[in-house]
């Protein structure tokens, strides 16, 4: 059997968009009314060795049911046919407080070394890159490869079945992680993430997922658009296709909080897989949907199992334990330090009052440098060189450059550490920087850094304001990754890395629980309402059906 081949005709010929420009104002603009879009996309359907195959046409790939395709086909296949020291380009996702989504290309085919990949916070999701000679006849030259395979290669009805076998032999393989004579795989640190096969472990996932997004617990929990896009195309992002076609309710980010606030009373799990997020471009008429589930990012660790998974453009991932055993060693080798005064369990509004309070206590130890910003790499370059100073005394002790911010949440804390990163950059390399510094502490009434500062006389300390006394300091997974990152060029510099654990109060706590109670009941109130009215008003909803 040759194969089975849909093929979707144009539904109607249309206008270009960008007629209307000229259309007024050009003689001609009659005759350019005449042109005509179109397009015809197919899809060959293949079975080879029990696995079925979509070979695409045109846009043929916009036909596929995306949650039926084989994740990460093409990558494997190109890992394993592809020169590690001759790669054109790669697609990479960055996990960080933003995770980002790049693509790099390089002029000539290069090392993989050369594109500078983070092999503990980035994850492979597309390679381009030249084959190895004895794949060359087989794969042609060139190989690409995300989801789907990419190749230019002679082939025909009659013998694309080879074709499709030995790409099935390639995804199948372990080549790519074996080692070139003493050197590791180059791509050995592909698999730190692994896609999750099991159907029951997913469902699993997603029932605790969607438990946790009952509850309103977003720790470790946000939204992102899962592929690249033109930011310099879009004019923003909606909830729904009505908020799509209003310019004043389009947003510039996305937030799950605002996105829960969108659905039903009544939602579900597979509300968040048929409803869509909306990415509205500049063109006039044109909006690109995502599924919202597929827009989610989030860490779970199941009730059951001690492993970490992590939702990303709707695959679930599971970390490779002995990574995360090697990110937790380090994290708990950061020495914490004794919580004690002038530092005050946290009972304020924000930061920069819980800041004055410390350094209000604490006379001349510590000086507020809090929202002290000093202009320094160009004018819109505004830089915080800490929270809290303490002075080096001229005894053994060190001295601090505290860091303070609260919450546990990766955005928070990808800032708080990049602080730190930033400003002892700084101190080490900028001379000119030491000066500023040193007018700011000079108008505080404190004891100037020295002109070239010794950074073995420094702790730079990070002080996180989360949970009640006596609570354990834990940290998002990826935070603690990026926090290893940032430590490490931290002490290259010299500087002591410290953490300090503030507790929240127990009346603080105990408000901000009474707040949340009484917005919850409001909430409860509401929808009750709308309920009752709903049920005497609105017409049934019709069930929605799945594709074909």
């Amino acid at each position: 059997m040759l194969g089975t081949l849909y093929v979707k005709k144009p539904v109607s010929e249309s206008v270009p968009d960008w007629v209307d420009f000229f259309v007024k104002d050009l003689p001609v603009g009659d005759e350019l009314k005449r042109l005509k879009n179109t397009s015809t996309s197919a899809i060959l359907i293949k079975e080879v060795d029990g696995r079925q195959f979509a070979i695409a046409f045109g846009h043929g790939r916009h036909l596929l049911d995306l949650s039926c395709i084989e994740y990460r086909f093409g990558i494997k296949v190109a890992l394993n046919v592809i020169e590690p020291d001759s790669i054109s380009s790669i697609d990479r996702q960055t996990f960080d407080a933003a995770p980002k989504i790049t693509k790099t290309q390089t002029i000539k085919p290069t090392s993989l070394t050369d594109y500078s990949v983070n092999t503990e916070q980035d994850l492979l999701r597309g390679v381009v890159g030249s084959a190895k000679p004895e794949f060359k006849k087989n794969f042609g030259s060139i190989v690409a490869g995300i989801d789907s395979l990419k190749l230019s290669v002679i082939t025909s009805l009659e013998t694309i079945d080879e074709l499709l076998r030995n790409s099935l032999a390639r995804f199948g393989s372990k080549d790519y992680l074996v080692s070139d004579s003493e050197r590791a795989s180059a791509f050995a640190w592909v698999d730190n993430l692994q896609a999750v096969p099991d159907p029951i472990v997913k469902s699993n996932l997603d029932r605790q997922l969607w438990e946790a997004f009952e509850k309103n617990d977003f720790d470790g929990i946000f939204m992102s658009i899962p592929e690249l896009i033109e930011w310099e195309e879009i004019s923003g992002f909606a909830y729904t296709e009505a908020q799509s076609k209003d310019s004043e309710k389009i947003v510039n980010s996305l937030d799950v909080v605002e996105f829960k606030s969108s659905l039903r009373s009544d939602s579900s799990l597979e509300t968040l897989r048929n409803r869509n997020i909306f990415v509205v471009t500049n063109e006039s008429g044109y909006v690109k949907r995502f599924s919202a589930y597929r827009c989610l990012y989030a860490e779970i660790r199941l009730v059951d199992d001690a492993s970490l998974y992590v939702l990303t453009a709707g695959n679930w991932f599971k970390v490779e334990p002995s990574f995360e055993a090697q990110i937790n060693s380090h994290f708990r080798s950061i020495e914490i330090l004794k919580f004690s005064p002038p530092f005050v369990e946290y009972n304020h509004e924000g930061e920069g009052g819980y800041n004055d309070a410390v350094a209000l206590a604490a006379g001349k130890e510590y000086l507020l440098l809090d929202r002290k910003l000093i202009q320094f790499g160009g004018k819109h370059s505004s830089i915080e060189v800490c929270d809290l100073y303490k002075t080096k005394p001229k005894d053994e002790s060190l001295g601090k450059l505290v860091h303070v911010k609260r919450g546990r949440d990766s955005s928070s804390l990808s800032h708080l550490f990049a602080q730190g990163l930033v400003s002892s950059t700084l101190l080490v390399s900028e001379p000119d920087f030491v000066k500023e510094v040193n007018s700011q502490i000079a108008k505080n009434g404190g004891v100037m850094l020295p002109s070239k500062i010794i950074a073995q006389n420094y702790d730079v300390v990070f002080a996180i304001v989360d949970g009640p006394a006596g609570s354990v300091l834990e940290l998002p997974f990826f935070s603690k990754v990026n926090l290893q990152n940032c430590v490490r060029s931290i002490k290259a510099f010299g500087f002591g890395v410290k953490f300090l654990h503030i507790p929240e109060a127990a009346v603080y706590l105990a408000k901000k629980k009474a707040e949340n109670d009484a917005k919850a009941a409001i909430k409860k109130a509401t929808t009750i309402k709308g309920k009752g009215s709903l049920a005497v008003k609105a017409k049934p909803v019709p069930k929605a059906r799945s594709k074909p």
